[in-house]
């Protein structure tokens, strides 16, 4: 936006309520956690940052491809942009939507959800992408095996080694 807009902006956001609203949010994040607008900002943008786990329903993928392909087509971003939030490198990100777009033409299904993964829970190295997942529905949402394979579209057996292959990995 150039400066003319941002000052046009400016003054219009200024006579809204809106506005007072939204400084009296960031004084208590300032207050109570010692939080600069532009951190609490940076916050509610990662917050944006998730997969709705019917995202996996789309079968024929694997599930960084999924991600990635969820990623580049509905939230809009950069190659970079995806390598960065999931920690890994732009190259792989390319060559991992590119063999998605092969593997399947047509685009994602996505269905509103209860339950949304935060991408950051995928971007921990140590668990591959699918132990990420299935540690967070079983841990942090407390699905059993059975509705995570569901959710999934993973068979039962797939869902329980993979949980418990990623406990192993944390004991050591």
């Amino acid at each position: 936006m150039h400066a003319k807009g941002g000052v046009f902006l400016k003054n219009q956001l200024e006579n809204e309520k809106v506005l007072d609203a939204l400084k009296v949010i960031n004084s208590y994040f300032e207050d109570k956690y010692k939080l600069s607008a532009a951190q609490v900002l940076e916050i509610v943008k990662e917050e944006k940052k998730f997969i709705p786990v019917s995202a996996f329903e789309n079968s024929g993928l694997s599930s960084l491809e999924i991600i990635v392909r969820y990623m580049k087509n509905f939230l809009k971003l950069s190659y970079h942009e995806i390598a960065e939030a999931l920690n890994r490198d732009d190259r792989t990100i390319w060559c991992t939507y590119s063999n998605s777009l092969r593997k399947r033409k047509n685009p994602l299904s996505i269905k509103p959800s209860e339950i949304n993964i935060p991408v950051a829970t995928v971007a921990e190295r140590k668990y591959s992408v699918l132990e990420s997942i299935v540690i967070f529905l079983r841990n942090k949402k407390n699905l059993s095996f059975n509705e995570i394979s569901l959710k999934l579209k993973k068979n039962y057996q797939t869902v329980w080694t993979t949980y418990r292959k990623a406990l192993k990995k944390y004991e050591n």
